[in-house]
């Protein structure tokens, strides 16, 4: 039991450091993810952080990760090292540490040899391998492998604290430090080759990069994963180093982070406390991540100018046209704006655009409305605003022709009167409504138009589907959800207007074309789409759950009365639903 609540406090801790893409929390990100990579490859960590250089290759077997460069040999610290000691005090110091001055006389030949490669590379380090060896074996200077190992590492030793500590401080380990430091685990065939080239082996850089790919990748929300920018022009993930080196930089839209920081300074200012201290240390460092979140921005209007706009921002809420006109104004490019006067024009315009739009809607309605109520006819809504219960032409019942249950009769007036049949057949709105288009016709432009209302809904799990009656398509932001993906273009439309989107794919056999929106925080499954790619079904929607009933049931069950009509793929209310007492 205990062991059980521990891992689901564990879980609940990874949830919680997962990265959103909020700049104020990308510290914290970063910390966690280079103490995991410390812990498990130090290696990776290393490469993570810049000190040691990378190319990665894409292939058609996948990404294929070289060393470029060379980490530096120990020889070529030793060179280092005798170039920066006085040759005096080297002297002194050979003095100390030989007593034989025949032992000092070979020792200086080889320390000699040393500095004629002041202008060596790494690239040379075999050449000074050999040039070494050479002197070794000479009869003049004839020592053993070992007596030239213990001189090297005593000329090693002779580094200052001062510059080693420089040296590390940049990363520039030698290869028998990486070794020794535990960044490099190699079998004796590949320390001997990295030891003499610094070249890191293949096999192991790769596996490094796996870490990296992995460890990124844990500490990231699905949604940030998805974004465009962490995904390649095909929409595959890209690498764990270029996702992590992206989120170090400011995001395209950072006033969204400062926005985010502000609404929490505010709630946090009006909100109770009992410990008046924490209080003050939270505020404090809240205020501080937003100035530092405005910083990075790098904006002409200064930081209070900023705050006021996020104020106004703030204050866009509850109506579907005030989320429309803070979305727009959320996309503009505020290191353009070059006065609070100008980020008040495109306020006043985004504002008034929306309050039109909304207008217009309103005006339209209301002429549909009325053209229904002045249409004539038995079933044709009424005569001159004069309301009546309309009669049937098949069975004479007091409903519409369209809703009549009496399939004999119908199929009689069908043979009879056929025009008639025809005409009055079709519900009443859309008898008064344009021409019906499918919700997947081209448009003029060759796009696939697909209309969509999108609502605002809380946030769910990435996994979960929503049965939308107000989309004429099914969609998702999870494209790994899907199989069979295809390159072709369409267009919804959304309460904030147009998005194009590129791809869609099948979920299963029975939800099949989901349009793939990254940018959607919903997964949705049409209602409409549902049925007309089951036609022997219909659904039953209830108190409690949604139903899939076999179509001949829907025709032989009796009903209340009809709620809506299916228009252009949504669902209609009927006129006499809403209209009031």
């Amino acid at each position: 039991m205990g062991r059980k609540m521990q891992d689901q406090n564990n879980e609940k801790k990874e949830k919680v450091l997962k990265f959103d893409g909020i700049h104020a929390n990308l510290k914290v990100f970063n910390r966690c993810v280079m103490t995991e990579l410390e812990a498990e490859d130090r290696l990776a960590a290393a490469i993570l952080r810049g000190n040691i250089a990378i190319k990665e290759t894409q292939t058609v077997m996948g990404s294929i990760v070289t060393h470029i460069g060379c980490i530096m040999t120990q020889i070529m610290l030793t060179i280092m090292i005798v170039l920066a000691v006085n040759p005096e005090q080297m002297e002194r110091d050979l003095k100390l540490a030989y007593e034989k001055s025949a032992d000092r006389k070979k020792y200086k030949t080889v320390i000699a040899k040393l500095r004629d490669h002041h202008a060596a590379t790494i690239d040379d380090t075999a050449a000074i391998n050999e040039e070494l060896r050479v002197i070794r074996e000479n009869d003049k200077t004839k020592m053993t492998e070992q007596e030239l190992k213990d001189l090297l590492t005593y000329l090693d030793s002779l580094e200052s604290e001062d510059h080693q500590a420089t040296r590390y401080n940049n990363g520039k380990l030698t290869t028998q430090e990486y070794l020794d430091y535990g960044f490099i685990d190699v079998n004796e065939k590949q320390r001997k080759r990295f030891l003499k080239t610094g070249k890191i082996p293949k096999a192991v850089l790769q596996k490094s990069i796996a870490i990296i790919n992995k460890t990124v990748n844990k500490y990231c929300t699905h949604k940030l994963l998805r974004e465009p920018r962490l995904q390649t022009m095909n929409g595959q993930a890209k690498t764990g180093i270029e996702i992590y080196n992206t989120l170090q930089k400011p995001s395209e839209n950072m006033i969204v982070n400062v926005l985010y920081l502000n609404d929490k300074i505010q709630k946090l200012m009006v909100a109770e406390t009992k410990n008046v201290h924490s209080y003050h240390r939270y505020l404090t460092d809240l205020m501080n991540q937003r100035s530092e979140a405005i910083r990075s921005m790098e904006l002409q209007l200064n930081e209070h100018e900023i705050i006021a706009i996020c104020q106004t921002l703030s204050k866009l809420t509850g109506s579907a046209e005030n989320l429309s006109s803070k979305n727009a104004l959320l996309q503009l490019d505020y290191k353009k704006i070059t006065s609070p006067e100008e980020f008040a024009q495109h306020l006043l315009q985004h504002t008034t655009t929306i309050a039109n739009q909304k207008r217009a809607n309103r005006d339209n309605t209301t002429a549909s409305v009325n053209n229904n109520r002045n249409g004539g006819g038995r079933n044709g809504g009424g005569n001159g605003g004069n309301r009546r219960k309309p009669t049937c032409f098949a069975c004479g019942g007091q409903h519409y022709l369209s809703d009549c249950r009496n399939e004999d009769k119908k199929a009689e007036l069908k043979r009879t009167k056929p025009e008639t049949y025809a005409k009055y057949i079709k519900p009443p709105r859309a008898r008064n409504a344009p021409a019906k288009t499918n919700a997947m016709t081209d448009n003029p432009d060759g796009e696939q138009l697909c209309t969509a209302v999108i609502h605002n809904i809380n946030a769910t799990k990435a996994d979960n589907w929503i049965l939308d009656s107000g989309s004429t398509t099914n969609m998702t932001s999870d494209k790994t959800a899907l199989s069979s993906i295809v390159q072709e273009q369409n267009v919804i439309k959304t309460p904030i207007g147009k998005k194009v989107l590129t791809e869609k794919g099948d979920l299963n056999s029975d939800i099949t074309n989901v349009l793939v929106n990254p940018n959607s925080d919903i997964n949705l499954v049409s209602v409409t789409k549902y049925l007309h790619d089951h036609k022997d079904s219909g659904i039953m929607l209830t108190r409690n759950a949604a139903y899939e009933i076999d179509h001949t049931v829907v025709t032989k069950t009796p009903y209340k009365r009809v709620l809506a009509d299916q228009v252009n793929n949504l669902y209609h209310i009927r006129e006499d639903v809403v209209k009031s007492e």
